[in-house]
């Protein structure tokens, strides 16, 4: 079939049974690769098995593969009759001694998966010599005496699992030091909407999203992306389902897209979400009079427990241009202090100096 013809089959395959009927997907290798079809598939048969076990691996790979929701993966091929009692020394060209000879071959790939870059390249061209009557033995010992180096690859890929570990908790840290929450991720793109003087985010219900089931949420987290007009019209793309076509809400909260097709996720990157902070920086960092919507000072007032005197807050932007105005580096720094008598005084982070010093440490730490 063409790429064009395929594309909706495949949508098809991956939506929800509840909107497709198509449950049954027949395909040559052209699917062994590039293909995610975990969605709600986890069974796969061979009809034959491939001689090169890579193959066989990579087709396993459209479902047994990272977003499959099943307990166990299921994967079947065809046998000939008695193959497990049958002998390897059976007579080649005879169907059935074939097949069985596959079948030794594939039990092996499964007790040797993880050296299967070294051996699979030998089983491959046993099989290959089987099917032509050259070999009636399957023999990969020498293969997996010097399938070492592989092992030893796997102790690396253990200490890479470490750091990506230790890297994503860097992550979550960091998104908790900035506060960079799903609610002020909408909010952000509330404000930018309304700047940019497009209509508001429409609040719709999405079953097992909003109305909440277990009550926690007390506002609607999903929304329908009204008809925007201009440029703004390209943050549309995307949202239609694959299948249906229907246009899909949007929602702030990876854990509410996870393992859904109706929803889309707005993530930073998400064209709606840039738009609206590239434009809610340009308000910020204006020079001098050239902000016409947002205005840079603003006050807080908070209980007398937290602070006795005036705090006020600066805020300061640091930006590190290339030769080619490449952008190297950016950062945000934070100073301020306390009024005190008619007369400005820094913050003493050692100390807590009549409440100024907490609330300036909260301000740098994103609290306040």
């Amino acid at each position: 079939m063409a790429k064009d013809k395929r594309e909706p089959i495949k949508a098809a395959f991956q939506t929800h049974p509840k909107q497709s009927a198509v449950r049954i997907l027949l395909a040559t290798d052209a699917a062994s690769e590039g293909v995610n079809l975990q969605n709600h598939c986890s069974r796969l048969i061979h009809i034959e098995i491939p001689w090169n076990p890579n193959r066989m691996e990579q087709r396993n790979g459209r479902v047994d593969r990272h977003g499959q929701k099943a307990d166990e993966v299921h994967i079947h091929h065809f046998v000939g009759r008695g193959f497990d009692s049958a002998s390897t020394s059976g007579k080649v060209g005879d169907l059935e001694a074939d097949l069985e000879f596959l079948m030794r071959a594939a039990l092996k790939i499964e007790t040797i998966r993880e050296d299967l870059g070294k051996v699979g390249p030998v089983i491959a061209s046993q099989v290959e010599e089987a099917m032509l009557g050259r070999r009636k033995q399957l023999d990969t010992s020498r293969a997996e005496q010097e399938a070492e180096p592989v092992r030893r690859m796997l102790k690396f890929d253990r200490k890479l699992r470490e750091q990506l570990e230790k890297l994503a908790s860097q992550l979550h840290e960091t998104q908790h030091e900035l506060s960079l929450t799903p609610e002020h991720i909408e909010n952000v793109v509330r404000v930018g909407m309304e700047l940019a003087e497009q209509p508001a985010l429409i609040p719709v219900e999405v079953e097992n999203i909003w109305p909440d089931p277990t009550g926690v949420r007390k506002s609607c987290p999903v929304f329908r992306l009204p008809a925007l007009s201009g440029s703004w019209a390209q943050c549309a793309e995307g949202l239609p389902h694959p299948h249906t076509r229907a246009v899909r809400p949007i929602v702030f909260d990876a854990a509410l897209a996870a393992g859904r097709d109706d929803v889309v996720l707005a993530h930073l990157n998400h064209r709606l979400v840039q738009m609206c902070l590239r434009l809610l920086r340009a308000e910020i960092w204006s020079l001098g009079t050239q902000a016409k919507h947002l205005s840079r000072v603003s006050t807080c007032v908070v209980d007398d427990s937290a602070l006795t005197h005036p705090v006020v807050i600066a805020h300061g932007r640091i930006v590190v241009l290339g030769g080619d105005n490449h952008r190297l580096h950016e950062e945000i720094i934070t100073a301020g202090g306390a009024l005190i008598e008619g007369r400005f005084q820094p913050p003493q982070c050692g100390r807590d100096q009549g409440g100024a010093g907490r609330c300036y440490r909260y301000a740098c730490a994103g609290r306040h």
